[in-house]
């Protein structure tokens, strides 16, 4: 038999289990019932911060040891069919093209435009034909051997000339730009940094353009400076104070690290030298990629260890080009870069056969097969390059070919781009452009952690449909997730898409991913 006061026990712990199950039933309720915590990607189409993009692209030229290496004066047929067939595909809409008098119209010591157009004649007709915008210029004047202070000045003035044979003899009216000295600031230029000797020939170039009657057709570019920190702003200030409405476009070259990208600290440097343009100026990106250090972790020290291991690989090289994260990264860059106001950015660079570094201390020739390893892909793999470490795969294009076809192609040039507001959360970018009542939004993603359930929307809402969805995810190595045709060609992941931007549309974005919705199309 139960006592009372045992059975009083019984009730009240009953009571109390009861309390925690109902409890416990309320609190689930009401998780179930609460809206997830949301994070907000806001574009702001009232605020544009680029009026018109000149568009993105890469650097392009060079090739002049062609004939030392494989004994032809222009590719084989095969191989020019390739490359065309993937620029034909990447769409750049700006590229730059630098020449060197010694190698283009003077290796003799006296000009002559005939010298050796075998191989910039064609890239020229491409970009025409095409209607790519280019950049053009010239390295510099060293191969005169002249001094700091004693610069020929019929050099100036052949350049003016080679420039007049292209535009108005041959007709290559894509060169609305040029770039007299490449990196004046530099101790590797040469102009040794002397910022008035290259103030000095950009008038001298000037005046030289004038009397040409090209000075309506050329749009002088500088001051072209690398940079790394906001150490140099002077000379934009000085150009401006000196060059006036001489100079039409201002650019700067940059190399960051990946952790500086990555935590958006790339932005406020951007921006120090975009604050720094005069009013009515576009201001482009006409060389990037990276260059890693400490704070990179590895990184540094395993590309210096992949150069050593590659003999055909310079010790001025990014050997991450193979790796599919690098296509992040740089699709991060350049959308940092459009979000800072900057009308165009050009990659370093198109090939690895374009340029080399050969170590003459070591004893190489000038023709030594010591590549630039940057590119996309290297053209000449099979023929020149076969024995590389990596020599099976040398010529087949690269990861970041991939992300880098989807900005060029989706942010053409006369977009209008607009502000984005973003949550604080590491890595994580997007940008949106309207052409001609056409849209594209790309988002990236550079952390390793992926973001759930973030709404993106416009500030003015508006529904955009007929959108087509580009998804690119960096694995290990060269490997990424991506839909590819036959020929490893991006294709969209989705077609047909809605998205509800006024009231928001949910979306989930995982690490070390870029997403590109656009309902600009094309034929391939």
């Amino acid at each position: 038999m139960i006592s009372k006061i045992s059975f009083t026990r019984i009730s009240v712990l009953f009571a109390v289990a009861l309390l925690f199950i109902l409890a416990g039933s309320c609190e689930q309720e009401a998780k179930d019932n609460t809206t997830p915590s949301t994070s907000e990607i806001v574009i702001q189409n009232n605020q544009v911060v680029v009026s018109s993009l000149i568009g993105h692209g890469a650097q392009w030229g060079g090739y002049d040891l062609l004939p030392e290496w494989t004994g032809q004066k222009f590719f084989s047929q095969e191989d020019w069919n390739k490359l065309t067939r993937r620029i034909d595909f990447l769409k750049p809409r700006f590229v730059r093209i630098m020449i060197d008098a010694g190698w283009n119209y003077a290796g003799e010591g006296y000009y002559d435009e005939q010298y050796k157009p075998e191989r910039l004649l064609p890239i020229l007709e491409y970009c025409q034909k095409n209607d790519i915008t280019v950049l053009f210029g010239e390295w510099g004047h060293k191969y005169l051997n002249n001094t700091i202070t004693d610069i020929k000045h019929e050099w100036v003035g052949w350049a003016a000339e080679y420039l007049n044979w292209l535009i108005n003899d041959h007709g290559f009216t894509c060169i609305e730009y040029y770039n007299m000295v490449n990196e004046p600031n530099g101790n590797w230029s040469t102009t040794d940094g002397n910022y008035r000797l290259w103030r000095d020939l950009m008038q001298e170039f000037s005046d030289s353009l004038s009397k040409k009657n090209l000075a309506d057709d050329i749009v002088l570019t500088g001051p072209d400076i690398a940079v790394w920190d906001n150490g140099y702003l002077n000379w934009m200030d000085r150009t401006q104070q000196d060059l006036g409405e001489q100079v039409g476009l201002y650019d700067i070259h940059t190399y960051p690290g990946q952790e500086f990208v990555r935590s958006g600290e790339f932005r406020n440097l951007l921006d120090a030298y975009q604050e720094a343009v005069p009013s009515g100026k576009q201001i482009v990106v006409s060389e990037i990629g990276f260059k890693y250090n400490e704070a990179d972790g590895d990184l540094k020290e395993k590309n210096e260890q992949r150069e050593d291991a590659d003999p055909y690989a310079s010790d001025d090289s990014n050997m991450m080009v193979y790796d599919s994260f690098y296509g992040v990264d740089m699709a991060d860059a350049i959308i940092q870069a459009m979000l800072e106001g900057y009308a165009g950015a050009i990659v370093w660079n198109m090939d690895d056969a374009m340029y080399n570094s050969p170590d003459y201390e070591a004893g190489d020739s000038y023709a030594a097969r010591k590549l630039k390893r940057w590119g996309f892909w290297n053209i000449l793999g099979d023929e020149v390059f076969a024995d590389a470490p990596r020599g099976a795969i040398d010529e087949q294009k690269r990861p970041w070919f991939y992300t880098m076809s989807l900005l060029c192609r989706y942010f053409p040039d006369g977009m209008e781009v607009y502000d984005v507001e973003l949550p604080d959360k590491k890595g994580l970018r997007a940008v949106a452009g309207k052409y001609n009542d056409l849209y594209t939004l790309a988002i990236v993603n550079s952390n390793y952690s992926g973001y759930d359930n973030v709404v993106l929307r416009f500030e003015e809402g508006l529904e955009l449909e007929g959108l087509k969805k580009y998804y690119f995810e960096s694995q290990t190595g060269s490997r990424f997730k991506g839909n590819r045709d036959d020929q490893g060609f991006a294709m969209p992941e989705k077609t047909d898409l809605s998205l509800d931007l006024d009231e928001g549309e949910r979306i989930n974005i995982p690490g070390q991913s870029l997403t590109v919705y656009t309902s600009i199309s094309y034929q391939r």
